[in-house]
Order: structure tokens, then C-alpha cells, then sequence
């Protein structure tokens, strides 16, 4: 169903209202084709782009820490604990 122009009204004063002091902008820039393979994997895990990108820098964020994490802590080849 589209948005109606009220809605669309409504939306526009929320964003000029909160995006700034809530929210930052990062540009991502991509290899041709990368975008249309991007939105084709997030549309088919009925997520939106930007909610699939964030998603995706989140759980690297968390898998590299918990790797860096585990190096940190494991000993060393050739040492005993």
C-alpha cells in the first residue's frame, strides 16, 4: 500500500526533527554491481539495506573482538599453561 502524503509529511518532520542529533551518516561506496547484490541478499532475508549493513558491521565488530580476544588469552605455540 503507498504512503499517503500525510504520512510522507509526518515522516519528513520527524527526520528533520531527530535524524541529526540521533544519528550519523557513513557513504559506502561499492563495486558496480556490489549494490544490486547487496539489496538482492537483504531483500531476501526481508531485511532493508541499511538494516542488513548494520547488522553485518555489528557482528563483525563482535566476532573479531571475541578472535582478538581468544589470541590474547590462548597460549602461545610451544608454551605450556
Amino acid at each position: 500500500m503507498p504512503i499517503s502524503d500525510a504520512k510522507k509529511i509526518s515522516n519528513k518532520r520527524w527526520n528533520d526533527a531527530n535524524m541529526k542529533d540521533r544519528y550519523e551518516r557513513i557513504q559506502l561506496v561499492v563495486q558496480k554491481g556490489e549494490k544490486e547484490t547487496i539489496q538482492t541478499h537483504a531483500k531476501q532475508h526481508d531485511k532493508s539495506l541499511n538494516a542488513f549493513i548494520n547488522r553485518a558491521i555489528k557482528e563483525t565488530i563482535e566476532r573479531e573482538t571475541r578472535d582478538s580476544l581468544r589470541c590474547s588469552i590462548a597460549p602461545k605455540s610451544g608454551e605450556t599453561q
